[in-house]
């Protein structure tokens, strides 16, 4: 740096800058540090991650192989290692895997309640929305004290993503039935009612709808052209069908129309 000390006496400041700058002592100077900042480029680790670590080290992995796998420093593992119990806690308890940040529930008691309230509502077969869970959540806060909760649309994502619940379409008619009294069927009634018939002598049979005019939901199109559909026809027959227990037989298919007397049938005796 003696070189460049030496620039600065007889020029004016400007251009003493320039050559301090074009130096090639602080030219390289200035790329090693641009190495060690890449080097030490900052690393959030997720709940997953932090308890893998975790898991890692008391399987017998140093902690300076866990530190250049993860390339975190060596004092952010054992600071990970030390806090292993609210790691672990957490991540069993309401942990997102995902989650970077150590962010505090609002209020547990609102949180667990809430969790009830769902879990409740679907074994009673009630349907919910995103708005009947915040509704009900701006209750909870009120009877609990809760203040500044407001149950926006962002609380409801990361609550529905903390309690891994998704949004599902019903559909099927099992809802309708005791499972309770149908297991209880299975297991005691009905071995005793076949027990005494082979399996190709057990039939089975169920209905469906079969929307014979009904067009498929999707196409293969060009990429510049503009994909437009119309209405789907709502036309249906109601279908039976039928097989035994092992397969060997599939009865023909049972039709039930909408007509009485159809007239595509007539004049045909039966």
């Amino acid at each position: 740096m003696t070189r460049c000390a030496c620039l600065v006496d007889g020029m004016d400041f400007f251009s003493a800058m320039k050559q301090v700058i074009s130096c090639p002592e602080v030219v390289r100077s200035r790329s090693e540090a641009m190495e060690v900042f890449e080097k030490r480029k900052l690393n959030t680790l997720t709940l997953a991650q932090r308890v893998e670590i975790i898991n890692r080290f008391e399987l017998g992995m140093k902690v300076t192989e866990i530190s250049k796998t993860y390339k975190i420093p060596q004092s952010t593992v054992s600071t990970i290692i030390r806090k292993k119990d609210k790691w672990l806690k957490q991540h069993e308890s309401r942990g997102t895997p995902q989650a970077k940040r150590d962010k505090p529930l609002l209020d547990d008691k609102l949180e667990q309640s809430l969790v009830i309230f769902v879990r409740q509502a679907r074994e009673s077969r009630i349907p919910l929305s995103g708005a009947i869970i915040c509704e009900k959540a701006r209750q909870f806060a009120t009877q609990l004290g809760v203040q500044n909760f407001k149950g926006s649309n962002g609380w409801l994502v990361k609550f529905l993503k903390r309690q891994k619940i998704s949004f599902k379409k019903l559909c099927g008619e099992s809802a309708s039935v005791d499972t309770v009294m149908t297991d209880g069927w299975k297991e005691h009634t009905l071995p005793k009612i076949i027990e005494e018939y082979e399996a190709q002598n057990i039939f089975n049979a169920d209905e469906t709808g079969l929307f014979f005019k009904c067009l498929p939901d999707k196409t293969f199109a060009l990429q510049t052209e503009s994909c437009h559909g119309g209405k789907y026809s709502k036309q249906r027959l109601t279908v039976m069908c039928a097989t035994n227990m092992d397969g060997s037989e599939k009865l023909p298919l049972f039709v039930i129309g909408k007509s009485q007397k159809p007239r595509c049938f007539k004049d045909i005796s039966p």
